[in-house]
């Protein structure tokens, strides 16, 4: 480490993401060193430009810069030079700085080419940690960060970001650090002298789960029975721990593997049971970190997984990892160990995909089995028990045996791989030119008897069979059982399957063919075929949503009962688990208006005084944008505004919320329903406090989509019986998601409230 060596914390904010189209508003910068091991600041600097363009409300929105700072500043060819000066020869410190070198790189600016990305670091450093943003991390950290999406505060928040990021390796184990020195000391990466500096271990926080055991500790799950559990409670947790105390083995089933892995966590299950595609295998994870010549990619991943394998509670499974910026592509590399469960453990429990795969029925003729989630259930049943075959997945699955980009995997198999991967492409390849229409977005292309004699779909059907024969030819190497089912699954898709529907997604990089059951009831039936002693649960509030699921699954044999707490509760008294926890009354008001809000009355609500934290959710994404747009001015003052689509993805957006007491989010109610349904998360979000919901129409769905279309269909009354019950459920669940002791306040603004059939809607204030 040379004293002479200078760094540069260095951030801009831009007109757009597109340095070709967009120009540069600021720039921040701040000099630094490594003297006698320790960080010394040099200097700091910053400065706003005027663009040759308008600049969108959006950009005024997301970094605070106004158009007065614009009006008044110079142009960034002014400080060409300086710049240059400045940032020409040091080390480029940030986060996601190729952004950032990229964008002043097409504006002239010339760079080392030497760089320190803090995402980078962060990734590895924290594996599992829930999100990467630079606001969540600061947030983390309790480092404050006033300012954000100002050019000099994000680089200060950077380096201050640096220097914590360097704590936590400080915190790990000497044994585990020296193996990280030693692995990375052959490959030269620009910030290895930082792991030098003498800096204070940073440790944090350990994962607590609060426990919502003992109220339903007396309180005995039979079979044969449907449970109906309070609104708004945390009801798998009762289930898991009423079942502890049954004293007879049970399996119990979750909607999600990261539930599962929470109760196991937490100390409410013996055991967990999952995939082999999400089961870590320390085998196969050694082989890959003895690998020789290994590619910077793969040791940053091999990092990570090393630090979360040393530092973590688990590693049975690599649900906790999170891979959402970087190593997803190297999974298939340290997973596929098949867990089987003890025959010791009293409560098993696994996720309902797991239950609806198993390949084998033991576990389920040995075990009282109980079934959490109902919408869940519908939606694993359709997607696990239809069929799917998607170019992607044949593409992931080839390259697990042997990747020809990064020459991994058994070089025996290469040949063979190469003729799969070319016959993948050319057989996806022609579906998404024969059927699609649109040059952009995404389409369906539905099956139908017309389209099944249509010349196009005759090529398509036999393209299949002879990527078929490819795939048996190959699988004689492979004997693989997963590109076997691959194969039948495409078969099937060709063949004539009473109750089913089928049709072909289709987008620029994606192509799959999808075949998926209508009635639920046979299917259903066939899985709890050797089931003996089976109950259900969920607490989705009215009695409406269990009946339409009981018509779903055919379960007019089961009994739905009240699911009774230990202690009697009083009249209305629905939520005194919750209750119990926040130690707050709950008295939530519901506002049902039978007609449309304006902006204006919206931005009214927002800016009560008692309104934030709070959430407007819209129909659709351009009522989110405008709105966002036209009263951004209004708000910021008040209001700490995360928008969808405009101030990050869903996760970043969710995650944000919680920094600011004032936080304000605008999104549309898809977005919230589609949040809920993503499994694939490290921690989701489960929640968000709000003291104030405003939702601008009831969620009813525009039933479009190939699958629903024809599930409708099935109904002797379409509307009443499954699209009433499906906008209701909608309902329900954003309200789940936003229900706290702090929601006080729930406005709904819908014309069709004065309809007769939103009595169910209205009929919701009685649960509270």
């Amino acid at each position: 480490m040379s004293n002479k060596t200078i760094y540069c914390s260095l951030d801009i904010e831009t007109s757009g993401f597109d340095p070709l189209k967009h120009e540069i508003l600021e720039v921040g910068f701040i000099l630094f060193k490594i003297e006698d091991l320790r960080f010394k600041i040099l200097e700091e600097w910053t400065q706003v430009f005027k663009p040759s363009k308008e600049v969108s409300p959006q950009v005024f929105a997301l970094t605070g810069i106004t158009q007065e700072e614009l009006n008044s500043a110079p142009k960034f060819s002014e400080f060409h030079e300086f710049l240059q000066g400045k940032l020409g020869s040091a080390i480029i410190v940030g986060h996601n700085i190729v952004f950032d070198i990229k964008f002043l790189e097409t504006f002239g600016i010339k760079f080392s080419g030497q760089t320190i990305d803090t995402l980078d670091l962060a990734q590895w450093l924290l594996p599992t940690h829930h999100s990467y943003n630079l606001e969540n991390l600061m947030h983390t950290f309790g480092i404050s960060h006033k300012d954000a999406h100002r050019a000099l505060a994000d680089a200060q928040a950077t380096l201050k970001l640096l220097q914590k990021l360097l704590g936590v390796f400080a915190g790990f184990p000497k044994e585990l650090q020296s193996q990280i020195k030693s692995l990375i000391k052959p490959h030269g990466f620009t910030w290895q002298d930082f792991f030098e500096a003498k800096i204070s271990p940073v440790n944090l926080p350990a994962k607590i789960s609060s426990k919502i055991i003992g109220k339903y500790n007396s309180f005995v799950i039979n079979p044969g029975k449907i449970y109906n559990f309070n609104f708004g409670e945390n009801y798998i947790e009762s289930v898991a721990s009423s079942l502890r105390n049954k004293g007879v083995n049970c399996l119990l089933v979750v909607p999600k593997a990261q539930q599962a892995l929470d109760l196991y966590r937490m100390g409410l299950a013996d055991e967990t049971v999952f995939n082999s595609d999400i089961s870590f295998d320390e085998k196969k994870f050694k082989t890959f970190l003895n690998k020789e010549n290994l590619t910077p990619e793969e040791l940053k991943f091999l990092l990570k997984v090393l630090v979360w394998k040393n530092t973590n509670w688990q590693t049975k499974t690599v649900l906790d990892l999170n891979f959402s910026f970087f190593g997803g592509q190297f999974k298939n590399l340290i997973c596929g160990k098949i867990l089987k469960e003890s025959k010791a453990a009293k409560l098993v429990v696994t996720d309902q995909k797991n239950f609806l795969q198993s390949s084998t029925a033991t576990k389920k003729q040995t075990r009282e089995v109980v079934i959490c989630g109902l919408n869940e259930l519908e939606q694993a049943i359709t997607e696990d028990l239809g069929t799917k075959t998607s170019w992607g997945y044949l593409i992931y699955l080839l390259k697990s045996f042997y990747n020809p980009e990064l020459n991994l995997g058994k070089e025996e198999y290469k040949e063979n791989i190469l003729e799969g991967l070319a016959a993948a492409d050319l057989f996806f390849g022609l579906v998404s030119a024969l059927l699609k229409s649109q040059t952009e977005g995404f389409e369906y292309f539905k099956i139908s008897e017309e389209t099944e004699n249509n010349e196009k779909f005759i090529k398509i059907m036999h393209a299949a069979e002879h990527l078929s024969d490819k795939l048996d030819s190959i699988n004689q190497v492979l004997k693989s059982e997963q590109l076997n089912n691959f194969k039948e699954n495409l078969q099937k898709f060709f063949a004539d399957q009473p109750n089913r529907v089928r049709w072909v997604e289709l987008a620029e990089t994606r192509c799959a063919l999808v075949s998926m059951p209508i009635q639920l009831a046979p299917l259903f039936s066939k899985v709890l075929k050797n089931t003996k002693h089976i109950a259900l649960a969920d607490a989705l509030g009215p009695q409406v949503l269990f009946n339409y699921f009981i018509q779903r699954f055919g379960l007019e044999n089961f009994k739905l009962e009240t699911a009774k707490a230990e202690k009697k509760t009083k009249q209305g008294d629905l939520f005194d688990l919750v209750r119990s926890f926040s130690g707050k009354k709950i008295k939530l008001v519901f506002h049902f208006e039978p007609r449309t809000a304006t902006a204006d009355e919206i931005t009214d609500l927002i800016l009560n005084k008692k309104s934030l934290p709070g959430a407007v959710l819209f129909s659709s994404s351009l009522q989110v944008r405008d709105y966002y747009e036209q009263n951004f001015e209004k708000l910021k003052e008040q209001a700490a505004i995360l928008a969808q689509s405009a101030t990050g993805g869903g996760n970043k957006l969710l995650r944000n919320f919680g920094i600011s007491k004032k936080s304000l989010l605008l999104a549309t109610d898809k977005f919230i329903l589609k949040q809920l349904n993503n499994s694939n998360q490290v921690d989701p979000v489960q929640s968000l406090q709000v003291n104030t919901l405003i939702l601008n129409r009831l969620p009813f769905e525009q039933f479009s989509h190939p699958y629903q279309e024809a599930v409708s269909k099935s109904f002797s009354n379409p509307f009443m019986e499954f699209a009433l019950p499906k906008a209701l459920l909608n309902f329900v669940n954003i309200l789940k998601f936003f229900y706290s002791s702090d929601l006080k306040e729930f406005y709904i603004f819908d014309p069709k409230l004065a309809k007769e059939y939103a009595s169910c809607f209205l009929d919701l204030k009685k649960l509270f």
